[in-house]
């Protein structure tokens, strides 16, 4: 048998009878002779034989009795020594991995400190969020792009327009026109008052080229129909 006396810190923890012992400075998970024998399910004699074909752990703990010393065996060997005994045990911390197996029996968490990270690191770091912010940037302006052009093919397919189109056709400043006019000029002439998508308030307003003619004589819209107003009634409505 061979007796290794280990450094380092270790933490005792029984879990329903199964001492389980662990070195908290590398995480390595150890198992007694009686851990041994309940997990394989052969008698404390038995493990205590199938330990001397493997190196045994020396582990000082520290305990509400005192200090004492534990002899144990590694997560690999009772994986090892589970082939023989408990293949089904053998096969489930062959899933896990040994030593993750053996800490998860204890309940144990590793204290992970997080490795301070390079210059270099931080800086190809920040290079990639860059990137991450130019491509959705250009991938939001490609969709507000297609949004206002499936908005004025709507206008051209159905002669309604937005102002902020009528604003770019006639070259002007979108505050010469106003909706409360437009839809007065809607009302009065008994037409509806349609939407499309809008990239900015999610919905804009189209006011049938009739209507902005009516309202608005004196700019041009997007297709070259006339149309003829004799009633100063109307007009005076709308101007209202």
């Amino acid at each position: 048998m061979n007796i290794v006396p280990t450094n380092g810190n270790y933490e005792r923890f029984d879990r329903d009878g199964l001492e389980l012992i662990v070195n908290t400075d590398t995480g390595m998970a150890y198992a007694s002779v009686s851990a041994v024998a309940r997990m394989l399910k052969i008698s404390k004699s038995t493990a205590s034989e199938a330990f001397g074909n493997h190196e045994t752990t020396k582990a000082e703990i520290h305990t509400q009795q005192g200090s004492r010393t534990v002899r144990a065996v590694s997560a690999d060997v009772v994986f090892d020594l589970a082939f023989t005994y408990n293949p089904q045990l053998a096969k489930a911390m062959g899933t896990a991995g040994a030593n993750l197996y053996l800490l998860g029996l204890a309940g144990y968490r590793a204290k992970i400190e997080a490795k301070p990270k390079t210059a270099l690191e931080l800086a190809k770091e920040q290079v990639k969020l860059l990137e991450q912010i130019e491509l959705q940037a250009a991938q939001i302006e490609i969709l507000e792009q297609e949004t206002e052009r499936q908005a004025e093919i709507i206008d051209e397919l159905f002669d309604y327009s937005s102002i902020v189109r009528i604003a770019k056709y006639n070259g002007c400043d979108e505050k010469a026109f106003s909706w409360r006019k437009l839809k007065a000029a809607s009302n009065v002439l008994g037409l509806e008052v349609k939407q499309a998508p809008c990239p900015i308030f999610g919905t804009r307003n189209l006011y049938s080229h009739d209507a902005w003619r009516f309202a608005y004589p004196g700019y041009r819209v997007p297709e070259t129909l006339t149309l003829t107003i004799g009633d100063s009634v109307n007009q005076q409505l709308i101007d209202k």
